[in-house]
């Protein structure tokens, strides 16, 4: 996000970029490039001990394309998940809102991990059996947190 920041920064006057160069090599090189630095506005703007006025930038591209990304991915996890018979309607709409969270993520290892004892099997009745112990584990545990919630009056 810098690269982009920096050119909204001196549109509106925040910062300035100077360029700068050195020679070496007896003087017969030079190395220049670019430095940057704040302008009386924007020091004004940071370093002002009484005013607390924002410092409002037009939304970057880059950060258009990172929040569409993001979006994109939280949508593929929970798709994965729904797909996975796992119902949703457990994680609370915060970790939904952001795409990331305590039961999001355990739900996803629990995914994660009985898709790769699915791909790894043998088709070994240990393996197998293993599955389906696992499977019905989640189901009791599910069974006791609702028996809980309703006799915590927490449904």
């Amino acid at each position: 996000f810098t690269k982009d920041l920096l050119p909204a920064l001196q549109e509106q006057g925040y910062a300035q970029s100077r360029t700068q160069q050195t020679t070496y090599g007896g003087g017969d090189r030079t190395k220049a490039w670019s430095s940057y630095e704040l302008t009386s506005k924007g020091r004004g703007a940071i370093f002002a001990e009484n005013d607390t006025t924002p410092i409002i930038l037009p939304v970057l591209e880059s950060i258009r394309e990172y929040e569409k990304e993001q979006k994109r991915k939280m949508t593929e996890s929970l798709l994965a998940l729904q797909n996975a018979g796992i119902d949703t309607a457990q994680i609370p709409q915060e970790e939904i809102e952001e795409g990331d969270g305590i039961i999001i993520r355990s739900f996803r290892t629990w995914h994660n991990y009985i898709e790769l004892l699915r791909k790894n099997q043998n088709d070994t009745n240990d393996n197998l059996n293993r599955i389906d112990q696992l499977e019905d584990l989640r189901l009791r545990i599910d069974a006791w947190r609702m028996d809980n919630a309703v006799k915590l009056r927490i449904s």
